[in-house]
């Protein structure tokens, strides 16, 4: 065992770069193929742990009549609720400097959907704001904001911007639509619960529930639809009653109340779907899991034939070696073991070298390359025990059993045959030759390459799938990018012909 060990380090310094070789091949492949399967789960995974730790609903209540506090103590102590908060919202435009937006002015919540700050303070006092850390800077921290609109339910028109902020209720760069200024909304605005005067009736009701699974799974979504329907009804119970309750308010039987203009509250429920920047970052992250089930492919199968050519000319130029191991004693399972461990060591490292930097790396990447869009939080590294485990055993599987088959036909001769050098293959008439109009005007090398392309048939299959992997990947690279390139200029002047 020993003398076999020593054969190998001494095998590993001679022929290092060959060695190197299958250790770089290795690391990509896996690097690649672990890094864009992980990439999709690191990503759902950091967004759905903002998520969590923002506390963001699960379902998002509106009624056309408003909730009041009673409505929010009655969804809280619901069975399925975790908790309920009321929020009162308004658009407005903001005036800075001599721009003037469209903005949603936001009650700062105390329990749901809070908002993560990324510079200065919170709020403390009614003329002060916390602003959307996407469309401010921090040098505009102390800056008067000015709004304007129809009715304003505020008792501040006039707020000093104290801190920047991310908020669930916006994932990605989109604000929404509005019904003021050019349509749609340029960012978000926290006020204080006392800045909004609108006699306690919440706008918006909030819920979150009870043993909630993992954000971003099929487990959630079932879930959030089994409890759909009977959020519903309690919310239609809840719209009625308040309908009743203003009726008894103003003394109006229900003939009167519709004279006055008091209509039934018509009710919306709203989940997570609903969500632009949820469901945009979901779709967003389900695409790379598409790439990573197929660009890896072409590393694995060139991972392959690199290993057994490799492995291939390194048994055949060590015949006479074979030879001598054979005639000392050693049987051909200490032979195979020592080209095992040389080809096994490497793929060992490489792989170790691949995961740890793919799945650290790429994911890295791509969240870079989605930063302009997802700022809320740093890209969190997620380990997969399956999937290193399940790219250990594939590497190791491919990488050794090529080694195997590369010295075994070797093996099978006897020690004599060994020392001896071997035979050449025989050369054949090839197709081409029987054609003389072609043949006759061929070079002398041209008619050597192309008698060695059908004599040395394993070489030529190697490097035809080794020169169609590496076009398929230039090809897939290219295609992703002229997929995506026109996507911009088809949806604006082909499919939406509208400015407004």
């Amino acid at each position: 065992m020993k003398s076999m060990l020593k054969l190998t380090l001494r095998n590993i310094r001679s022929s290092f770069m060959r060695y190197l070789a299958i250790l770089l091949i290795v690391m990509l492949s896996v690097g690649f193929f672990s890094g864009l399967k992980i990439t999709r789960d690191a990503m759902a995974n950091t967004g759905g742990d903002y998520l969590t730790e923002q506390h963001f609903c699960d379902y998002r209540l509106i009624s056309t009549l408003g909730f009041t506090e009673d409505d929010v103590q009655a969804f809280s102590e619901a069975s399925d609720v975790q908790a309920a908060e009321g929020s009162f919202s308004t658009d407005a435009l903001l005036t800075m400097g001599d721009a003037a937006v469209p903005f949603k002015l936001i009650s700062l919540p105390a329990e749901i959907n809070l908002p993560s700050l990324k510079a200065g303070r919170l709020p403390s006092e009614e003329h002060e704001c916390l602003g959307d850390g996407a469309y401010f800077s921090e040098s505009d921290i102390g800056s008067e904001l000015e709004v304007e609109g129809d009715d304003l339910p505020l008792s501040e028109t006039t707020f000093t911007l104290v801190g920047l902020a991310d908020s669930p209720l916006y994932l990605g760069i989109e604000r929404g639509a509005s019904s003021i200024g050019v349509g749609t909304l340029s960012g978000f605005l926290y006020l204080p619960e006392d800045a909004f005067e609108t006699d306690d009736i919440y706008t918006e009701l909030y819920v979150t529930i009870k043993n909630a699974e993992p954000t971003y799974s099929d487990a959630y979504s079932e879930q959030i639809k089994d409890k759909k329907s009977s959020m519903k009804a309690f919310l239609k119970e809840r719209a009625d009653k308040r309908y009743e309750d203003i009726l008894e308010e103003n003394h109006l039987t229900e003939e009167m109340a519709e004279a006055a203009g008091i209509e039934r509250a018509e009710t919306y429920l709203l989940t997570r779907e609903e969500n632009a920047g949820y469901v945009t970052f979901e779709n967003n992250t389900s695409i790379l899991s598409g790439i990573a089930n197929i660009f890896p492919l072409f590393f694995i199968l060139i991972a392959m034939l690199v290993c057994m050519t490799t492995m291939t000319r390194m048994v055949q130029e060590e015949r006479t070696q074979i030879g001598v191991l054979k005639a000392t004693g050693f049987g051909n399972g200490s032979i195979i073991g020592k080209y095992l461990l040389y080809a096994g060591s490497a793929t060992l490292t490489g792989w170790a070298a691949g995961f740890f930097l793919g799945t650290f790396g790429l994911p890295q990447i791509f969240w870079r390359a989605y930063s302009s869009m997802y700022s809320f939080a740093p890209l969190k590294y997620l380990f997969s025990p399956v999937l290193a485990a399940a790219t250990l055993l594939a590497s190791m599987a491919g990488i050794l059993g090529s080694t195997w088959l590369s010295c075994r036909n070797e093996l099978k001769s006897a020690p004599a045959g060994l020392l001896r050098p071997s035979a050449p293959q025989i050369g054949r008439k090839i197709l081409l030759e029987r054609i003389p109009l072609f043949w006759n005007h061929l070079s002398f090398l041209q008619k050597v390459t192309l008698r060695n392309m059908f004599r040395y048939k394993r070489r030529l299959f190697m490097m035809l799938v080794g020169i169609s992997c590496c076009a398929g990947l230039i090809l897939t690279a290219f295609g992703v990018r002229d997929s995506m390139t026109g996507i911009g200029t088809t949806h604006f002047e082909e499919i939406q012909h509208y400015d407004l």
